[in-house]
């Protein structure tokens, strides 16, 4: 939602390959939390979007750095980080094109 600004339920199950029902579930805390907020789709009214609140994108800069350094540290830790990430760019793309 941090770089979409407007995403479905189904657009976020498919892009994080998990299930609608457990995306739901995770969008009604968020929601309860003040964390995200429903939207009238613009191209279609019958669905609705998702997007994040103030408190939301507060929270995402407030981690985003935290999350990107901890990521960092982990490459960092590995003995070729480029050849990590080619390699698991490849087992999501072949995990991809089995579904």
């Amino acid at each position: 939602l941090h770089d979409a600004g407007l995403c479905s339920v189904r657009e976020i199950a498919r892009d994080a390959d998990m299930e609608k029902s457990r995306v739901s579930r995770a969008v009604a805390r968020l929601e309860g939390r003040g964390l995200i907020a429903r939207a009238a789709d613009g191209t279609d009214k019958r669905l609705l979007a998702l997007k994040l609140t103030a408190s939301g994108s507060a929270m995402v800069e407030k981690i985003l750095p935290h999350a990107s350094d901890y990521a960092e540290a982990l490459f960092a830790r590995l003995d070729d980080p480029k050849a990590f990430r080619d390699g698991l760019a490849q087992l999501l793309a072949a995990s991809a094109i089995e579904k």
